[in-house]
């Protein structure tokens, strides 16, 4: 049963974090510490970017991501769209060089862009090309994200494919072709809240916390981080009240049913979902106002394959997801 639970990846494989809580962006668990660009504010477990033009620059040579046997990048920030009107990026890693016409594009690079002109949400590498490095890219997307929600995305990196979680679940996976490698990716730039992209803006938000491990973390592990919420948010607490809460299922793994309890703090609408791993709703347990209280829900999974699903409750603008396992 332990594999299906959530496990905490601890700090052996953390190599860089950047959490905000000192009025700095300094780097919580190594030495690459952030120079803040603009007059963005930094404090309380934020930056925040205010206008466009203010974002961190990261001393690329330190992180040296090229270096890594394996990486996953870990970010929490509050989506925003009306003032994010073109293609931006949340972290890029890479260089920026002139494509021959004038224009500088993001070469050698690996990147988390949540929201831009295409209503996607990306991850990806690209490496070998600097006059249309699109064109080369290997990534994994989704609908955007830009609904004034916290998010939690985790992109991992390995020798053979590229991945994405969105708050706790796993978006899909991509196998890497190419030249596009860890190995290749840039040390020249290393940036939060800015692209790679000349064209492209500066992002205009939040955002609570980066961190950087020199592995590839288990879904068990991403599970742990999205329960945990920022670090520097205690239980999410700015965001989340005290009773909303949502329990592991049981029993899990299960045969066909199993029960799932809930708790709201205050009158809300509230959904209750089901995802399979693609990230499709299959089932919808509830979906109505209702008032403070614990509840519970059985789920059925008759009409259901055996396998990985999440089950995700809704309060208001408020998100959580855990992870449970059907078997026949």
């Amino acid at each position: 049963m332990s594999l299906y639970c959530q496990t905490d990846p601890g700090f052996e494989n953390l190599t860089h974090s950047w959490r905000f809580e000192d009025f700095t962006a300094d780097d919580a668990v190594g030495d690459a510490h952030g120079v803040i660009v603009g007059n963005g504010i930094v404090g309380g477990g934020d930056f925040q970017a205010l206008s466009f033009g203010q974002y961190i620059e990261l001393p690329a040579d330190e992180i040296a991501i090229n270096t890594y046997p394996a990486i996953t990048l870990e970010v929490w920030y509050t989506a925003t769209s009306a003032d994010n009107p073109t293609h931006h990026m949340l972290c890029y890693f890479g260089n920026s060089t002139d494509n021959g016409s004038g224009t500088f594009v993001g070469s050698d690079s690996y990147f988390i862009s949540p929201y831009r002109v295409d209503n996607m949400c990306r991850t990806a590498i690209s490496c070998g090309n600097t006059t249309q490095p699109w064109t080369v890219e290997n990534g994994v997307s989704i609908a955007e994200l830009a609904d004034v929600v916290i998010h939690h995305i985790v992109s991992t990196l390995n020798a053979t494919e590229i991945g994405m979680y969105v708050d706790g679940v796993l978006v899909s996976t991509a196998a890497l072709t190419g030249t596009n490698s860890i190995a290749n990716i840039s040390t020249e730039h290393a940036w939060l809240m800015e692209s790679g992209y000349a064209l492209d803006s500066t992002v205009v938000g939040k955002l609570h916390e980066c961190n950087m491990y020199n592995k590839v973390l288990t879904a068990d592990e991403v599970a742990f981080q999205y329960a945990r919420g920022p670090a520097t948010v205690t239980s999410v607490a700015d965001h989340i009240a005290s009773r909303f809460q949502l329990s592991q299922n049981f029993p899990n793994p299960f045969n066909l049913s199993t029960k799932i309890t809930y708790s709201i703090a205050r009158t809300s609408d509230v959904k209750l979902s089901v995802y399979n791993v693609m990230g499709q709703e299959v089932a919808v347990l509830v979906n109505k106002t209702m008032n403070p209280g614990d509840y519970s829900v059985t789920f059925n999974g008759k009409d259901c394959s055996s396998g990985i699903y999440f089950y995700q409750l809704r309060v208001g603008d408020q998100i959580i997801t855990k992870r449970m396992m059907l078997t026949r």
